[in-house]
């Protein structure tokens, strides 16, 4: 059910990502971007649809090393599209597309359940004003090195009980850098948000 409604939004942003020009090319790229804590594997079901009605489908892994690590990463795939793409996240990637989403390859935001800075608020800013059951709960523990990740004893069950698509079990666990970086963003983008 999930998948088939990003299949809606997204045909919805594709349409509204050609909008306003006058030979718009037809959008078969879409770039799809993980949030914290897990990988881009939670991409699976929806990444199989999109590409069976013929898209081209990036899933972007970020490092979750660093702020921009994860744009680095996000901008590395979008220069590989051979034309314009939707850029989609979920949670944490929705503020990497903030940043991200100002390539040219760019045009339309899809934000899933996703962190939307505010214009110049920091990606630790937008945490802190929504914060997750996750980033919450005395499941997120934390390395000696300054590394969070989710107790993998629990992480299955909280992602299931998150999603009606039981996304644990197709995401892995991962560990990743949480410094609370802050991040700029670009005022006036156009976004579609579903």
């Amino acid at each position: 059910m999930i998948a088939k409604r990003l299949k809606v939004g997204l045909s919805a942003a594709i349409v509204a990502g050609t909008l306003g020009f006058a030979s718009a090319p037809t959008v078969k790229n879409i770039v799809l971007v993980h949030g914290a804590w897990v990988d881009g594997s939670g991409w699976k079901p929806v990444y199989e649809i999109l590409v069976k009605d013929g898209y081209t489908v990036t899933v972007v892994q970020e490092p979750l090393t660093s702020f921009a690590d994860d744009v680095a990463a996000t901008r590395r795939a979008l220069a590989q599209q051979d034309g314009p793409c939707i850029l989609v996240a979920h949670s944490y990637g929705g503020s990497v597309i903030s940043e991200a989403g100002i390539d040219p390859h760019v045009v339309g935001l899809v934000y899933i359940a996703a962190h939307m800075p505010d214009a110049g608020e920091s990606e630790a800013a937008d945490g802190a004003r929504y914060p997750s059951a996750l980033s919450t709960s005395n499941v997120k523990k934390t390395t000696s090195d300054g590394y969070t990740y989710i107790d993998p004893v629990q992480f299955s069950e909280i992602l299931r009980r998150r999603s009606a698509q039981a996304a644990g079990r197709v995401c892995s666990p991962v560990t990743n850098l949480d410094r609370g970086l802050g991040i700029p963003r670009h005022g006036d983008d156009a976004r579609l948000e579903i």
